[in-house]
């Protein structure tokens, strides 16, 4: 894992906004000496730099890196980062309810950074003035730089919301030079990937679609699209930057939604939490 344990156990990280939650299983203690961090930031500098030069290129399938991860036992002692939105930020749950990344992390064994913002989008919020994705993005740098792994589970409220800076759902070739620009979903994924990835080229990542459910998925929307679409534009783009895609499709169906979804049909109640967790884990557990 980097030099992040070393950080966090080090107490480098002044800001508890900008630390991992430890896992269960995991000391609280180590004599490690942190290394400098002044080449990291140099070289991230200059990566930047030169992908600020060349933002509207599109990336080549010939340099597409396998950033696969498994939630399996191959992430004890990763740090992972979860963008997400207000699925991953708890909403309804009680103090004492655990979700997905909780679940997950008490078998697994990681450090874990919840990120996710209730309401989040990949697009602009015009309310805010800002992506969400990318507003946490830019107020956690160094997690960024740090993590092993990075999972966004994002797409819902790019479907549902009203006030975003969104015009439609856009192609791969959408390549924004700024995330203010980025005006359609695929669009603000790629300037999102990008940006990651020049931070943390060696980062390893995760996109999990929207959840199924029964009031909504295949209705098209404002912008004239529908979940459904969502995912395969996640599916999509997420390829370009050899990431893994997770498609979640049928973990909520008819069957279940009533116990796995709170009474609003959106959020997920703790049994929901509990079967997202059991079946990443069944989905990965012999992955390499």
């Amino acid at each position: 894992m980097k030099h992040f344990g070393n950080l966090l156990l080090a107490g480098a990280m002044a800001l508890a906004a900008c630390s991992f939650a430890l896992p269960a299983s995991v000391a609280r203690a180590t004599e490690a000496e942190p290394e400098s961090a002044s080449g990291i930031v140099n070289e991230i500098a200059n990566e930047i730099q030169t992908v600020n030069e060349t933002a509207t290129m599109t990336v080549s399938e010939d340099e597409t890196v396998d950033r696969s991860f498994y939630f399996n036992e191959s992430l004890r002692g990763k740090a992972i980062v979860f963008y997400g939105d207000s699925i991953t930020a708890r909403h309804g749950l009680k103090a004492t309810d655990k979700d997905y990344i909780q679940n997950l992390q008490a078998e697994l064994g990681f450090y874990a950074k919840n990120a996710a913002v209730s309401g989040a989008t990949w697009t602009r919020v015009l309310a805010t003035g800002t992506n969400d994705i990318f507003r946490q993005f830019e107020e956690i740098p160094i997690l960024n730089r740090e993590a092993d792994c990075v999972c966004v589970f994002l797409g819902t409220n790019d479907f549902g919301r009203i006030d975003t800076d969104l015009r439609s759902i856009g192609t791969t070739a959408d390549m924004p030079e700024t995330h203010e620009e980025a005006h359609t979903v695929c669009g603000a994924m790629n300037r999102f990937l990008t940006d990651l990835t020049t931070a943390n080229p060696d980062v390893k990542i995760v996109l999990l679609t929207p959840l199924w459910r029964s009031e909504g998925f295949d209705q098209t929307n404002r912008y004239g699209f529908n979940l459904a679409q969502v995912r395969e534009a996640i599916k999509s783009v997420g390829a370009l930057y050899g990431c893994r895609v997770i498609d979640q499709t049928n973990l909520v169906t008819p069957s279940n939604e009533g116990s796995y979804l709170q009474l609003d049909n959106l959020h997920v109640t703790p049994e929901g939490y509990r079967a997202m967790a059991d079946w990443l884990m069944e989905l990965d557990r012999d992955a390499e």
